[in-house]
């Protein structure tokens, strides 16, 4: 059996959900294979741009996202969105997931 988890590196929701899939795969790590799975929501065109309005839809997202979950966002996170230049682009993060990915089961075949 094995679990696909498709996330975005970017998503706040993903972010609160990482606790619930650590501890899945934790648990059931000799009974299941376990798979991250990088996507992108924001993707070529769809890559943000830092702007007040996206901000504050930020912010109340990450609120909410808090409240129901538990899970907090670090002022590093939020002084990364007072940068006017800041690019809110998934494809860096998941081409790292990815790497990491391919090297890990790498590392597997060779021991």
């Amino acid at each position: 059996m094995k679990i696909y988890y498709v996330m975005d590196v970017m998503c706040g929701w993903c972010y609160s959900f990482s606790d619930v899939i650590t501890k899945i795969s934790e648990e059931f790590k000799d009974q299941i294979d376990f798979s991250i799975i990088p996507a992108g929501m924001w993707l070529g065109e769809n890559i943000k741009k830092i702007t007040p309005k996206f901000v504050d839809f930020i912010r109340e997202n990450n609120n909410r996202i808090t409240k129901l979950s538990g899970k907090e966002f670090g002022e590093e996170f939020y002084s990364m969105l007072k940068d006017k230049e800041t690019i809110l682009d998934s494809l860096p993060g998941s081409k790292a997931i990815n790497i990491i990915n391919k090297i890990d089961n790498y590392i597997k075949i060779i021991i």
